[in-house]
């Protein structure tokens, strides 16, 4: 009996290595939510892990999925050189539907999307990676995995003895990472009812993580009694030897870029969230270099602070090109770490803050961790500009002045406020119905940042008049006159001509003018921008809503002959020194020279009163036409004289 005593000891030992031994060597695919709460399908996302104790370059990588039918269609087709650190996450989202709080760390390639009854893989150049399928799937790895429901994900196991309970906020494991590879599918997952995405700023989980106390472990409880606590209080601690029990010190700020001196300022930050004191004797920081402190025996009390600064450790922390700092016990085991993978910015603390490594503009060093954002929101602002518009008119809005004053890149997305939407930072619009609008322009930097502008603009109809017409024209002008054309207001009311526009051929001319009621507008030669034909031609004024609303289809016309709408609507001579105008009110076009003028009324109907350009009485005709039937009636006396007096002659 004691032989098999002896010998059980040993099976559970051997037990327990084999099934550490099924821990994953290589990156695995480490949770997946195939879709949202009702109305979001694709609110999804593929989260990796890293088991390894290094870093692992993902350039070049692929993620596909598969259909229960077998078809492969391409998530994220080519990864770029991006590592992902010792057992670090990498985030990987839907590109549009993807709505969770933690933000990715790239999005997918393409608008698939994964299903019920699907596969993902993970492919590098020598081959797939990971894979995991579920429900009907044809592709897995021994069996399927249960399907997830709606809003849940499929999460990869920590341990093989890890429940859905277990890999819960609270549970035994829900810090130990997700390396347990089976290759079962059905063994190796569990549906998780609230998903827990990961990312590259998530800190980092170990095998060797020790389970959460019973209470409370937020990093920040119990912060304003001990906001206070330092190096001094915790040398004065009870000591406790907890080497080979559970590891409750944490990482939990690191100081790498401060303003000034960094050898003055730089510092790592520990914080013990468990119940008793730890013992840090022979304990270790490291940092990528190697550099090692080895720490002196401290006490480090439950919920307490220790500030370690370079000057003590001789850890300089790297302003560029990433770092990574691990905290490792005498015996060897990395129990925290702390990694970022860019440059730190200058004044800036990476601290972890609900479970997530982030940067902040606030360093605090032996107290809670706070987060104060330090990139400073873009001020969007649009170019002044007129606030009445006409529909259909041709709208320029700008944000050039507008700023992100960490002078970030930025993004415009413009909102009319009638249905239509555009991005850049010049846009032009035409609202094609009247009314009062809103525009909105949203600026982002590329942190996500945004800040928002509003103006609102005045949208009306154009005027419209059935009384405009065309009214005179002088197409084939003599001497030093130039060519002009004339319009007729008939209506009771001034009519404005913006959006109007005169036709010839297929040339069209904008109108902007404005006509006084019972008033002539006059357009010249530099008003036109074509030429009126002396052989004859059509001219049409169109109103804003394109409608023909005067035609003049007129004849050839002599030098110096105006031709003149009658009462028929056709254009006949009326005198090459005879116009239309009127002696008061001037009417300017755009180019300001005087156009027209309003006329008095006649009695017989409301038609411009002509006058001589020359100021003669327009009933007069000139002298010449005088001599001329003088001349012609002398020869007719004259002719009678001589035809009489042969007739009484003959009579003789």
């Amino acid at each position: 009996m004691k032989k098999y005593l002896f010998l059980l000891p040993v099976f559970l030992i051997f037990c327990l290595v084999s099934a550490q031994a099924e821990s994953a060597n290589h990156i695995v695919i480490s949770e997946i939510q195939i879709g949202g709460a009702t109305g979001f399908s694709t609110d999804e996302f593929v989260e990796l892990y890293n088991p390894l104790d290094t870093a692992v370059d993902l350039g070049g990588w692929q993620l596909i999925k598969r259909t229960a039918s077998g078809a492969a269609y391409p998530l994220l087709e080519n990864f770029e050189a991006i590592q992902i650190p010792a057992h670090g996450y990498f985030l990987i989202a839907h590109p549009t539907g993807y709505r969770g709080s933690v933000a990715p760390d790239t999005r997918y390639s393409t608008n698939n999307s994964i299903s019920a009854d699907n596969s993902v893989e993970l492919a590098n150049s020598q081959g797939i990676v990971d894979l995991v399928g579920w429900g009907k799937a044809s592709n897995f790895e021994f069996a399927a995995a249960i399907p997830p429901g709606p809003a849940k994900s499929l999460e990869r196991k920590a341990l093989p003895g890890s429940t859905a309970e277990s890999m819960q906020d609270g549970g035994a494991d829900v810090f130990r990472g997700n390396g347990e590879d089976m290759d079962n599918n059905a063994n190796d997952w569990v549906v998780r009812n609230l998903p827990e995405p990961q990312s590259a700023n998530s800190e980092l989980e170990f095998i060797t993580a020790p389970a959460p106390p019973a209470a409370d472990q937020n990093l920040n409880q119990n912060s304003n009694q001990n906001s206070n606590q330092n190096f001094n209080q915790n040398l004065n601690a009870p000591i406790a030897n907890l080497y080979a029990g559970p590891k409750s010190v944490l990482i939990s700020e690191i100081f790498p870029n401060p303003k000034g001196d960094d050898a003055k300022s730089e510092f790592i930050e520990l914080f013990n969230f468990g119940e008793t004191a730890v013992n840090l004797k022979d304990w270790k920081l490291e940092d990528t270099s190697k550099g090692a402190y080895v720490l002196p025996e401290i006490a480090l009390a439950s919920n307490g602070w220790l500030v370690i600064k370079r000057s003590d450790s001789g850890i300089a922390l790297n302003n560029s090109g990433g770092e990574t700092v691990n905290l490792i016990t005498p015996d060897g085991a990395i129990v925290a770490s702390a990694h970022y993978p860019e440059s730190a910015p200058e004044n800036q603390t990476y601290a972890l803050i609900d479970k997530t490594w982030v940067w902040s503009g606030k360093p605090t060093p032996g107290a809670e961790n706070s987060f104060l954002d330090p990139n400073q929101a873009p001020v969007a602002i649009i170019k002044e500009l007129e606030t009445n518009f006409k529909i259909r008119e041709e709208i320029k809005f700008s944000a050039a002045d507008s700023y992100d004053p960490n002078k970030d890149d930025l993004d415009f997305q413009w909102d009319f406020g009638d249905g239509h939407k555009a991005e850049g930072e010049k846009v032009t619009h035409k609202f094609l119905k009247p009314g009062k609008f809103t525009i909105t322009l949203l600026v982002k930097d590329s942190k996500n940042k945004t800040g928002e502008k509003k103006i609102f603009v005045q949208v009306s109809d154009y005027q419209k008049s059935q009384a405009v017409t065309i009214s005179s024209l002088l197409p084939n002008p003599s001497n030093e006159e130039t060519e002009w054309l004339e319009f007729f207001n008939a209506d009771k009311q001034a009519v404005d001509l913006t959006g109007w526009a005169l036709r010839s051929g297929n040339r069209v001319l904008n109108l902007t003018e404005r006509i006084p009621s019972q008033a002539i507008l006059r357009l010249t030669e530099t008003d036109l921008n074509f030429a009126l034909k002396n052989s004859g031609g059509l001219i049409e004024l169109l109103d804003p809503d394109g409608k023909i609303i005067s035609r003049a289809n007129y004849p050839a016309a002599k030098p110096g002959q105006i031709l003149s709408r009658n009462s028929s609507g056709d254009f006949l001579p009326r005198g090459s020194l005879e116009i239309t105008a009127a002696l008061n009110n001037n009417v300017n076009t755009a180019s300001g020279q005087v156009a027209g003028a309003v006329t008095q009324k006649t009695d017989s109907a409301s038609t411009p009163e002509k006058i001589n350009l020359s100021g003669e009485n327009q009933n007069s005709l000139p002298w010449w036409t005088w001599v001329i039937i003088v001349g012609v009636l002398g020869l007719a006396w004259l002719g009678y004289e001589l035809w009489r007096r042969r007739q009484k002659a003959d009579a003789a």
